[in-house]
């Protein structure tokens, strides 16, 4: 596979070839970087989109333009997917707002669904109405290309166990995946960090960051591996357990979360009671699911999960045993 970028803005092509500097050898052979017009060179186009492809960004109004058929199938499914030569990825939210998480998906998608004898044309992705900080989109796109190849060897036998959270209805986050317990779901061959095969986390906190859902699962894995700092993608895996995860779990753990940095703001704005207020209403709505308490269970929400996101490893660490020990208070799944 050649992979070719190509943007028009001068300073992320700029910053781009200096990060590939440090690319091992055997990935800047097949890597081009051009400061110009992308449909001047031929391949597979990665778009750059909102959930809804409405096409409205300088690149995808072009795209439009040239691939009006793939465009127009685009729009009946969601996520990220590829039609014909036009690689299709959601980089952005409904306002428009680019995040790291949704264009860093989107490069390893593009890199997964392009095979070796193509060549896959790639811009600054979420760099321009998304407003993406051109240092992130290079430290992703670096990431993303020094990461697709390393895959560990084959755990041929399972009994690994992780964590992943489902929908209702045992239904993954993303894609038509349904899970029954005790069944392995179908192997998954040319697995890709957030992109294809079935991915989880080695803690619950971990998965919970991700995906917020109605499920916690442990799961057993198996197969093929790549793995990052908190999320891992396996060829297969099958639920070997089942909790409900409900709101007021997410309301006690967010209340545990907010008092594990509460002192430190108190020391550091001695005046400011709100988060006082908001742990405190939340854990009333605990007690008394009222909707006023509703209301400041949120806020304590909101503050917890900024809170935690922040914190040290050491904090981090003490989340994850918190929703281990929470998953013996948990209704299994039967």
């Amino acid at each position: 596979m050649k992979i070719v970028f190509v943007d028009k803005n001068r300073s992320l092509v700029r910053k781009l070839r200096t990060a590939a500097k440090a690319l091992p050898k055997k990935v800047v052979k097949n890597l081009e970087i051009h400061k110009g017009d992308i449909f001047k060179y031929k391949g597979v186009i990665v778009s750059a989109s909102n959930p809804d492809f409405t096409f409205g960004g300088s690149l995808d109004r072009l795209i439009a333009k040239k691939y009006k058929k793939e465009c127009l199938e685009a729009r009946t499914t969601k996520g990220n997917k590829r039609i014909g030569n036009v690689i299709f990825t959601v980089t952005v939210d409904r306002e428009l707002k680019a995040t790291r998480f949704r264009v860093e998906k989107a490069i390893r998608f593009a890199l997964a669904n392009t095979k070796k004898r193509e060549t896959v044309l790639i811009s600054g992705l979420g760099t321009g109405i998304g407003g993406l900080k051109e240092e992130t989109f290079v430290t992703l796109f670096i990431k993303s290309l020094q990461t697709k190849s390393p895959v560990s060897k084959k755990i041929r036998s399972g009994g690994v166990t992780r964590w992943k959270f489902l929908r209702e209805g045992m239904k993954s986050a993303s894609g038509n995946c349904k899970w029954v317990k005790g069944v392995w779901q179908k192997p998954i061959k040319n697995i890709h960090l957030c992109a294809t095969g079935y991915h989880c986390s080695q803690k619950p906190y971990d998965a919970f960051s991700y995906v917020q859902g109605e499920i916690l699962a442990q799961v057993e894995v198996k197969g093929e591996r790549e793995t990052d700092k908190n999320k891992e993608v396996w060829e297969n895996m099958r639920v070997v357990k089942a909790y409900t995860w409900t709101k007021k779990d997410s309301v006690a753990f967010s209340i545990f979360a907010a008092e594990l940095v509460f002192a430190n703001f108190e020391k550091l704005y001695p005046a400011d009671d709100r988060p006082r207020k908001a742990i405190e209403a939340a854990k009333a709505w605990l007690k008394n699911p009222t909707k006023e308490n509703e209301a400041a269970a949120r806020s304590a929400y909101s503050a917890a999960d900024s809170a935690a996101r922040s914190a040290f490893a050491e904090i981090v660490e003490k989340l994850n045993v918190w929703m281990e020990l929470r998953v013996k208070k948990l209704k299994e799944v039967k």
